[in-house]
């Protein structure tokens, strides 16, 4: 994938060789970048991510690991959402919330 920032820039930046030698040391950067991005991407979110990050994720969000690496992923996807494990106290409170009852 070629980069070239200069073409998100007004052309009289072109003239200047302090500028002309940042962009260029700029395009490389994003050039390398961009050639990790789908490397990386999956590992970014909790639903796809493999079981290292998933321990990353736990030890961030004071999760004690337990389960399969699938529950795993819930508990923190729901820790994130500000819900909490899902048990029957939690379920009987979400059913009293939509009956009143």
């Amino acid at each position: 994938m070629t980069i070239d920032l200069f073409s998100y820039l007004p052309d009289f930046y072109q003239e200047i060789q302090e500028m002309c030698a940042v962009m260029e040391g700029e395009n490389d950067a994003f050039a390398e970048a961009a050639d990790l991005l789908p490397q990386l991407l999956p590992e970014s979110m909790v639903l796809k991510a493999n079981a290292s990050r998933i321990s990353e994720w736990e030890t961030l969000l004071l999760i004690v690991p337990q389960g399969t690496l699938e529950q795993r992923r819930m508990m923190i996807v729901a820790k994130l959402r500000g819900q909490g494990k899902v048990n029957g106290m939690r379920i009987k409170q979400i059913v009293e919330s939509f009956t009143g009852d």
